[in-house]
């Protein structure tokens, strides 16, 4: 499995917001700069709410973060907490309000690292031709998550 601190670099992810009796579900993309250390992680990113800065921690396949928006287009929550599991191609996990004693404010999210975007599987480099002039290499991630 691909070790976190190798992936240090630029990440995006989808997190969804669950439905509110006033709102629906929402979901939201986010562009985020990730540095892993040997058990530590820290970041900026963006998404459609604002600017944030996060910090956390990794044991290599738990993950753990605090998300702290540092400009917000609104009134957001100060703090989210997000946690996951890493599982050699993306994190997944929850994320959660940290000032939701109801746990309403909350709702699943993926991470994944752009550089594993680039790398074709050994499918795909089989699948070539070689009487081709022009093979069509077909990239290991949907194309859905640009």
């Amino acid at each position: 499995m691909r070790q976190l601190q190798e992936l240090s670099g630029p990440w995006r992810g989808r997190w969804t917001q669950s439905a509110s009796p006033f709102v629906g579900a929402t979901t939201g993309i986010e562009k985020v700069n990730i540095e892993f250390g040997a058990s530590s992680l820290e970041g900026v990113g963006e998404d459609c709410d604002g600017a944030f800065l996060f910090r956390g921690v990794h044991d290599g396949t738990r993950v753990e973060f605090q998300k702290l928006y540092i400009a917000a287009r609104w009134d957001v929550a100060e703090s989210l907490t997000y946690q996951g599991i890493w599982n050699g191609e993306f994190i997944g996990g929850e994320w959660r309000d940290d000032n939701d004693p109801e746990h309403e404010n909350c709702g699943p999210f993926e991470l994944w690292s752009l550089k594993l975007e680039e790398k074709l599987s050994l499918q795909e480099l089989e699948g070539i031709n070689d009487n081709s002039a022009t093979p069509v290499l077909v990239r290991e991630r949907e194309s859905a998550r640009t």
